[in-house]
């Protein structure tokens, strides 16, 4: 759920959201409305731990790989320079 539509569907939850987090409503209605850049990482978890999980990181921070956050640094997905891929893609000489 993004973040305007959680604020929107629950009376008053600008208001209590943003003091189980420590921040303003105001900043809350910001952010939801693009006003205001992404929250940094630890503002996403607390939105996502405040709010049940309903708000989750991955639509507050799209950009940041939250999979490989959340497994422990074992993300399924090869997160490597292309660099790096290339030279691991690149056969290997045979003598």
């Amino acid at each position: 759920m993004l973040l305007g539509e959680y604020l929107r569907h629950y009376r008053g939850a600008a208001k209590a959201l943003a003091e189980r987090i420590g921040t303003s409503p105001e900043y809350l209605w910001h952010l939801a409305s693009g006003r205001k850049k992404c929250p940094d990482v630890t503002l996403c978890i607390a939105i996502e731990r405040a709010s049940g999980g309903q708000v989750r990181c991955e639509e507050l921070r799209p950009t940041v790989d939250w999979d490989y956050l959340r497994n422990g640094g074992r993300s399924q997905v090869m997160r490597t320079t292309p660099l790096r891929r290339r030279q691991q893609e690149a056969p290997l000489d045979e003598d």
